[in-house]
């Protein structure tokens, strides 16, 4: 049966492959190559390779424009059968390269790249192109092909306005703007499209029409009236386009009022307390503080933002932000307190806060801690600088890893991470920090206790008291960094077996990452215990 089988599909490429010859020996050709082997280059090249994807352009030019269009426009119009699939699913079984059988799609994509290519000069194809775009499986294909022609294509977008398929109709509203000499005769085109039967083709309309700024007498009344009807993104949309025309659009400023107080829980609101700031921000400030106190959260954080815009070293601005920091919207207060700690970033600068330090070089600890790669490995002049500063970097050292950000504590990252790294480069020369960063491991912050553990570990085996405590620690990172480096760290192996009875209460452990370091620390150290705990 499958002899056949493999007979028959023999038969049918045979008839294929003189198919394929035949049509190939008719297709145009530059430089050797086919029109399909450079529609190809087209499709698949990146549009940042700039230089292979205009040398396959250039050769589709090159080419007879007679014999090029017939077989673009082939490929556009191309559908799926039933047959291809199971060519191209078979080809592959039995390894038959040589037959290029390609999928519908990839020919319409290949169709697209090549009026992309051509431009302009594929205008003659545009009556060809046009009745495509009412064939529900060709049209966006030919929407695409014609693009890239140009002016030619007005009157075959302005039919399109009035397509079955609202896709079409939506697209053909932001593609006529640029074949659309006069600003007028697009906005007129398009006030059909305001009362479409589909949302988004209103949408799309709005927003082209909103785009003509040039027009704010014509343009900003039927944006307002759009505004003002319920209509979802439509009204969204008004508000939104409003912003386009500054102080012109002032005279919609009490209906973009309106529209915050009243509609305040909607997407439109938000769009159009956007827009008053845009067109009137000096007025529209008492409308911002009240919408910091919106029930309604988005409209809660659209002003917050829109009020960090502002000058914010103005009383009223600056009092109304600190007390967004203690607003009940937890997310809301952590911006708010983001954003106040930056400001206050800005006005001290870190560097401001370690005076004094040690330098080596002429250049101060804190140049030398900032001299490493994205992976936090420092440079090798900046080690030689740190271990040569030696001990007398670490009272430096310390103030850096305990550092926060004023005013609410934060943590700054950046400066505890320089300084952990510090640490660990000065080697054993940190022995004597231990007893300060053993203390600060039983510290409330978390993150200053698992920057304190870490930082101990450049000392080698000194560290292992540290790494033990860690095992016992409040905080699941620190028992789990601390269970990960004694598993890890070749200078812990020696004194590994100590831990024992830590590591089986740690098998009990709430944190599963805790609970998974002990269980493989366990099986390192003793298999036996290991196994009498019930690990495998």
């Amino acid at each position: 049966m499958k002899t056949r089988r493999v007979f028959l599909f023999i038969i049918l490429i045979t008839a294929l492959v003189g198919v394929v010859l035949v049509l190939s020996g008719r297709e145009p050709s530059y430089r050797g190559r086919p029109l399909t082997s450079w529609l190809q280059q087209c499709y698949e090249t990146p549009l940042n390779d700039t230089q292979r994807l205009t040398e396959a352009q250039q050769a589709v030019r090159a080419m007879p424009l007679d014999k090029v269009l017939p077989r673009l426009l082939k490929m556009v119009e191309a559908k799926e059968d039933s047959i291809s699939p199971w060519i191209m699913a078979t080809s592959d079984e039995f390894h038959l390269s040589f037959l290029k059988w390609r999928s519908a799609e990839d020919l319409q994509q290949f169709g697209i790249a090549g009026f992309e290519a051509l431009g302009t000069n594929a205008t003659c194809a545009v009556g060809e192109l046009t009745p495509l775009l009412d064939d529900k499986d060709n049209a966006f294909v030919a929407f695409r092909c014609l693009l890239p022609i140009g002016k030619s294509t007005e009157m075959s977008l302005c039919r399109a306005l009035t397509n079955q398929d609202p896709l079409v109709r939506a697209w053909s509203i932001s593609a006529l703007a640029p074949v659309t000499d006069d600003a007028e005769v697009y906005v007129s085109r398009l006030t059909n499209s305001l009362n479409d039967p589909e949302g988004n083709v209103r949408a799309a309309a709005v927003d082209g029409i909103g785009a003509q700024t040039s027009l704010p007498e014509r343009v900003i009344p039927i944006l307002i009236t759009e505004l003002e009807k319920p209509d979802g993104s439509v009204s969204r949309e008004a508000a939104e386009s409003l912003a386009g025309f500054g102080t012109n659009a002032l005279i919609a400023f009490p209906i973009l009022s309106n529209v915050v107080v009243n509609d305040g829980a909607d997407a439109t609101a938000q769009e159009a307390l956007r827009t008053l700031v845009a067109i009137a921000p000096e007025e529209a400030l008492p409308i911002v503080f009240g919408s910091l106190q919106s029930s309604n959260s988005m409209l809660r954080h659209v002003s917050f933002g829109l009020l960090c815009n502002y000058p914010v070293q103005t009383a009223d601005i600056r009092s109304a932000i600190e007390r967004a920091a203690t607003n009940s919207d937890p997310t809301l207060a952590r911006r708010a307190k983001a954003f106040i700690t930056d400001q206050y970033r800005k006005a001290h600068p870190d560097e401001l806060l370690f005076s004094n330090e040690p330098s080596y070089g002429g250049k101060p600890l804190g140049d030398w801690l900032k001299a490493h790669d994205s992976d936090g490995t420092f440079s090798k002049d900046a080690t030689e600088a740190i271990q040569h500063m030696g001990t007398n970097a670490i009272p430096a050292l310390l103030k850096r890893l305990v550092y926060v950000r004023p005013p609410f504590g934060w943590r700054a990252f950046d400066v505890n991470m320089d300084a952990t790294r510090g640490f660990i480069v000065l080697g054993e020369q940190a022995v004597p920090a231990l007893p300060r960063l053993q203390t600060l491991m039983d510290s409330t912050n978390r993150d200053i206790a698992l920057d304190a553990m870490v930082a101990s570990c450049g000392t080698g085996s000194n560290a292992v008291p540290l790494l033990i405590k860690g095992l016992t620690n409040q905080f699941p990172d620190v028992r789990n960094e601390a269970a990960h480096y004694l598993r890890e760290s070749p200078f812990a192996r020696d004194q590994r077996k100590q831990v024992i009875p830590l590591l089986v209460k740690l098998l009990a452990d709430p944190d599963g990452n805790v609970r998974r370091n002990a269980t493989n620390e366990l099986k390192d150290i003793d298999s036996i215990v290991a196994a009498r705990a019930g690990i495998k």
